[in-house]
């Protein structure tokens, strides 16, 4: 007879029945902060011995659970929170005081934030059951709520009332707008550019130089908190090789190793910081992401970077400077599809999908590491599994793709 695993109970007639456990159920038991679980085992007191033991009740740790008691073995789940709510970390923090080479807890601010959750209870209760004690951002915003509320003369209920529960006194519509995954990187790109061309960085120079540091909230916003970072000179990347935080680091851009030569970051510029960082050759900067494909080729064919006296492609360039270069956008958003499918004799006729073709071509590009694609259907998946079977196209016949 099994003993009691997570998803079992012990009943009357000491047989084992399962419980009803479901996405859904557990959904609606973390709404309600687990209060309606039944009691899942027959003696919650210690063992001295376990079989299994699961640290974190999240969505893996209860499937392990469920699998394992499907097998006939039994394990028992420690969680100190709600199941499936932001478990495994927190619970196995708990039991080894941190996360090994992970973000360091700021006890300080959780205390301060804890502080000022008990002043929020005393004030507005109901408020204060709504607030995570946690977010110490959204308690002090929560008080301050209430303290402007009540200088302005109104009534605790007022104060206390959830937005958003009376509908609005007007119609709306809700109005989505999308636009190609390229474009978007292009004019993310541009725009950061921009901001930074017009004075972004020296702005954040002038915020820390007055005394905002980058632990305020306010410099905490998307692009400030990564300027202030590269501006106040923190840890560099080969400090945190030595101290074992990281093996290797590298660079991804969308276009900045696509550019003229004038415009393109330069890697051999880059490779020569690294080697002054680590102090001799035996620098940590290993790769670099760019997008390759048949729509986007300019990695392979437009000579962007200088290396000595030659002016190379990125990926050549890369080659030269013992870095690893790893393609990103494979299939240019699918738009390598119908160009591979012209290709088809080029690429591989043997090939069965304009997919496995388009992927073919980036994947065979010489001194590449290897190329990043997305799937999002099964079927792309047992594609790509059957595509790594196949040779990758030679030099000769890689080149003869661009031939007219």
């Amino acid at each position: 007879m099994p003993p009691p695993g997570p998803l079992r109970e012990w009943d009357a007639g000491r047989e084992w029945a399962m419980k009803k456990y479901s996405v859904f159920s557990l959904i609606r038991q973390g709404l309600r902060r687990d209060a309606e679980w039944p009691r899942a085992w027959r003696n919650p007191d210690p063992k001295k011995t376990y079989d299994v033991v699961l640290v974190g009740g999240g969505g893996h740790g209860l499937a392990t659970a469920y699998y394992l008691a499907r097998e006939g073995i039994a394990s028992t789940v420690i969680e100190r929170d709600s199941l499936a709510s932001h478990a495994s970390g927190f619970a196995y923090g708990g039991l080894s005081g941190g996360i090994p080479n992970g973000p360091q807890t700021n006890y300080p601010a959780i205390a301060e934030g804890m502080r000022l959750h008990r002043e929020l209870a005393k004030v507005d209760e109901r408020a204060a059951g709504r607030t995570d004690p946690r977010n110490v951002r959204r308690v002090v915003r929560a008080l301050e709520v209430v303290y402007a509320r009540r200088d302005m003369g109104l009534e605790q209920d007022d104060a206390t009332s959830d937005p958003g529960k009376e509908p609005p006194p007007y119609m709306t519509h809700v109005v989505g707008l999308s636009m190609d995954r390229s474009d978007l990187y292009q004019r993310i790109d541009d725009r950061v550019d921009s901001m930074i061309e017009v004075g972004w960085t020296d702005e954040v120079r002038g915020l820390l130089d007055r005394g905002y540091g980058i632990e305020l909230p306010s410099m905490s916003s998307l692009g400030y908190s990564q300027l202030a970072r590269v501006v106040a000179g923190e840890m560099s990347l080969e400090s945190a090789v030595e101290e074992g935080k990281i093996k290797n680091y590298g660079l991804a851009t969308w276009k900045a190793f696509r550019l003229p030569e004038e415009k393109s970051i330069s890697l051999a510029q880059v490779k020569n910081l690294a080697r002054q960082s680590a102090g001799g050759e035996n620098d940590h900067f290993r790769f670099i992401q760019l997008p390759l494909s048949l729509p986007m080729p300019e990695a392979i064919r437009m000579p962007t970077q200088r290396v000595g006296d030659r002016l190379l492609p990125a990926i050549e360039a890369a080659v030269e400077l013992n870095i690893f270069p790893i393609a990103s956008g494979s299939i240019g958003q699918g738009q390598a599809l119908s160009i591979a499918e012209k290709l088809k004799p080029r690429l591989g006729s043997v090939l069965t999908h304009s997919g496995q073709r388009a992927l073919q071509f980036t994947r065979s590009a010489p001194g590449l590491a290897t190329a990043l694609i997305g799937m999002k259907q099964p079927n792309h998946v047992q594609q790509n599994l059957e595509l790594c079977k196949k040779p990758l196209l030679e030099p000769e016949r890689f080149q003869a793709v661009f031939k007219k």
